[in-house]
C-alpha cells in the first residue's frame, strides 16, 4: 500500500494538481508533499489495496489509530473493494471524517471522506477502467480517481475525460481544486521494474 499526504495553505485561481499517487503496486513505501502552516488543511490520498483485505482487526482500529494521529480533514480513497457507503461512513467517523461518499458499482471502488459536509457530489464510471469521484468540501473542489493501471494511452484519455468534467463545472478555472488518487504513473523510483513488467 502507499499513501500520499499533504498539507495545503492557498491555491492560485487555476486547475491544481495538488497530489499524484504513482503506481502503488510497484512502490511499497510512503511518499510525503508537506507543506505546515498553522492553519492549513492535511489531505491524504491511499489506494487500501483490495479493501484492506489484509487487515483482519475489527473496524480496522489499527490503520484507524493511525488515520486519526494523521488528523486529515479530507482523505481520498482507491481499491476499497467490498465497501459499503455505510461501512466508509463509519471508517470515517473512527478517525474525524464523519461524512463519506463512495462510488457505488464496480470492484475496485474510489471513495472519500471528509471533515466537512462534502456536496455537488458526482461520481463517473463511463469511459473510466475504475472511475472517479468529483465535489465540494468548503471553498475545494475535489477530484478523488483510480485511472487505468495497464495503459497510459488509456490515463491520457481518462486524464482528458476528468479535465472536460472539471472544465464543465468552472469553465475558466477561477476556483481552487485538488486532484488527487491513485494515479498509476510512472516513477524514476520504479524504474528496475519496468524492464521485467510488461506493463505499457
Amino acid at each position: 500500500n502507499i499513501y500520499t499526504m499533504v498539507r495545503m495553505k492557498s491555491f492560485p485561481p487555476t486547475l491544481v494538481i495538488a497530489i499524484i499517487l504513482a503506481t502503488g503496486w510497484l512502490c511499497p513505501r510512503s511518499v510525503y508533499a508537506q507543506h505546515y502552516t498553522p492553519d492549513s488543511v492535511k489531505i491524504i490520498t491511499y489506494n487500501v489495496m483490495n479493501g484492506m483485505s489484509r487487515d483482519t482487526s475489527a473496524g480496522k482500529s489499527g490503520f484507524c489509530g493511525w488515520l486519526k494521529s494523521q488528523d486529515p480533514a479530507i482523505v481520498g480513497f482507491q481499491e476499497l473493494n467490498g465497501f459499503t457507503r455505510e461501512k466508509l461512513e463509519a471508517l470515517g467517523a473512527a478517525y474525524g471524517n464523519p461524512y463519506a461518499i463512495l462510488m457505488e458499482r464496480g470492484t475496485y471502488k474510489v471513495g472519500l471522506t471528509s471533515r466537512y459536509p462534502i456536496v455537488d457530489a458526482e461520481v463517473v464510471r463511463d469511459h473510466m477502467t475504475h472511475g472517479f469521484i468529483i465535489a465540494r468540501i468548503r471553498d475545494y473542489h475535489v477530484v478523488v480517481a483510480h485511472l487505468a493501471p495497464n495503459s497510459y494511452k488509456k490515463r491520457r484519455l481518462e486524464i482528458a475525460l476528468i479535465l472536460r468534467t472539471i472544465r464543465a463545472r468552472d469553465p475558466h478555472l477561477k476556483d481552487k481544486w485538488i486532484l488527487m488518487g491513485d494515479l498509476n504513473s510512472l516513477s524514476p523510483l520504479d524504474k528496475a521494474f519496468y524492464a521485467v513488467d510488461d506493463r505499457k
